[in-house]
């Protein structure tokens, strides 16, 4: 690597660090204090949500490694013009495009590290988030409800318990079921607890010694009958806010986990097509066309260019930062900096 080479990349380095820095902090610090603050409502401790916010970090990076890679660049061009440097270059022969090299070189560096933060960090951090995030929800739903006090966080669901039992679940169990109104069910049981499934993510309400009261088609009149167990279902989404599960989204997946459920929509939307071109009823044929719209595989496909296209981009500012920043009047680096922003 030659002289001009290091020196182009060497007053690139540190305006580079700065501007990941402020543009990171600027991206990243709303979103982390929200999850900072609902951690801390919920008893995590502290180191734990310390931890679990540098797993939010790889989300930003993927968008501000390529922004501080341009404003690098063009505040380094900037610091040239400012001291004439740039004079001095062109004076000596020095053609403009020769800045490229030194350009795409740090551009192809920014570009791989862009790559392996979208590639492997960042589902990986994400993942990570959701299930330490998950595993501490579920400890601590179960204690957000309390003895005596009308509890409604499950969805279509009031419950009330007398006690709650220090060795885990509730003693004199009283639910009512308004998820149908003018028909409310009511459960009582002696005992009952939160049954939480971690690789399905499913959420029940096991209870033991029953009885059920049904309500019948004569308004207040119910139907009484006893079980050993009754098992309710709850909405996951209530103690798992927004899907925080185990299960992976797209956001958490990899470049094979994409492609491999993509291949699956697609798999499943040939089956259907096949049925709707099979399918003599318009009815029928409207119906498997919604079912049709609603398995695209066009979030998978997504995210998968978006993996490769936030690298790409760090090559595209070096080209275009050698316009924008190469030029003979008397600059600075905050006029780079005004540059790469806007």
């Amino acid at each position: 690597m030659r002289l001009f080479d290091r020196y182009l990349i060497r007053e690139t380095i540190g305006p580079f660090l700065l501007a990941l820095g402020v543009f990171t902090f600027v991206l990243a610090v709303r979103p982390m204090l929200e999850q900072a603050e609902m951690l801390l409502a919920k008893g995590v401790p502290i180191q734990t949500v310390l931890f679990l916010l540098l797993t939010l970090l790889p989300q930003a990076l993927g968008v501000t490694l390529p922004m501080a890679f341009l404003a690098g660049l063009l505040m380094a061009f900037g610091r040239l013009s400012g001291d004439r440097e740039t004079v001095a270059m062109l004076a000596c022969g020095v053609n403009p495009l020769r800045l490229l090299r030194p350009a795409l070189i740090l551009g192809a560096s920014a570009a791989g590290l862009t790559l392996y933060v979208m590639v492997d960090l960042l589902p990986d951090s994400n993942q990570k988030f959701r299930e330490i995030t998950a595993q501490f929800l579920r400890q601590t739903a179960e204690s957000d409800i309390k003895p005596q006090t009308f509890y409604t966080g499950f969805p279509g669901k009031v419950l009330v318990i007398r006690n709650a039992n220090p060795n885990g679940g509730w003693d004199g169990v009283f639910v009512a079921d308004t998820s149908k109104p003018g028909k409310i069910a009511v459960v009582t049981a002696e005992h009952g607890r939160l049954a939480l499934d971690k690789e399905r993510l499913l959420v029940n309400i096991a209870l033991d010694d029953v009885v059920n009261y049904v309500p019948s088609d004569e308004p207040g009149v119910f139907t009484v009958g006893a079980a050993k167990t009754n098992v309710l279902q709850v909405d996951p989404k209530s103690v798992f806010p927004d899907s925080q599960g185990p299960n992976r989204g797209l956001a958490e997946m990899t470049i094979a986990q994409l492609q491999a459920q993509r291949a699956d929509k697609e798999a499943r939307i040939a089956e259907l097509e096949a049925k709707r071109a099979a399918e003599t009823k318009p009815a029928l044929r409207d119906n498997l066309a919604e079912q049709i719209r609603q398995i695209s595989p066009h979030n998978e496909i997504m995210y998968f260019h978006q993996k490769f296209s936030f690298p790409v981009a760090c090559l595209v500012f070096a080209v275009l930062a050698v316009p924008l920043g190469f030029h003979t009047r008397k600059e600075g680096k905050l006029g780079g900096l005004t540059v790469g922003l806007g």
